[in-house]
């Protein structure tokens, strides 16, 4: 098997407001496959062939009907097995509108709130640290 063959690459943005400090907060689908009715941030996989950013931008737009700028990587995990290579990148990232149009096929619920809330609030481990690795930058 080559590297390439088993490799999956994922990211996820905290999408800042246009004119506040805050973050965008998901409510996935209950009937969803992975992790049902928890909360998430807007992103997916990278296709074959598509730019990191330019797969974001097309993730926060089917799921949230956003537009997205000022991308930029707050983390980056890599995860190896004898099969399977899986690589995380978190952004942050800035909508140019806060008009959110959800796909109700993948989540259900959103609310824009600080960071101080969303860390208060929410104990999602992956969603965190991309939080944390925000504000060690903020």
């Amino acid at each position: 098997m080559k590297f390439s063959e088993k490799i999956a690459f994922v990211q996820k943005t905290a999408v800042f407001h246009p004119t506040e400090e805050k973050i965008l907060i998901l409510r996935r689908n209950a009937h969803d496959n992975s992790r049902p009715s928890d909360i998430d941030f807007p992103g997916g996989s990278v296709h074959p062939g598509e730019a990191h950013n330019e797969a974001l931008k097309r993730e926060v737009l089917e799921e949230t009907g956003l537009q997205i700028t000022d991308i930029f990587p707050v983390l980056v995990k890599s995860h190896a097995e004898p099969d399977d290579y899986f690589l995380f990148i978190g952004y942050c990232s800035r909508a140019l509108t806060n008009g959110v149009t959800l796909d109700p096929k993948e989540h259900v619920g959103h609310e824009w709130m600080t960071i101080e809330e969303f860390s208060k609030g929410y104990s999602d481990h992956q969603l965190m640290e991309i939080v944390t690795s925000l504000q060690k930058r903020l």
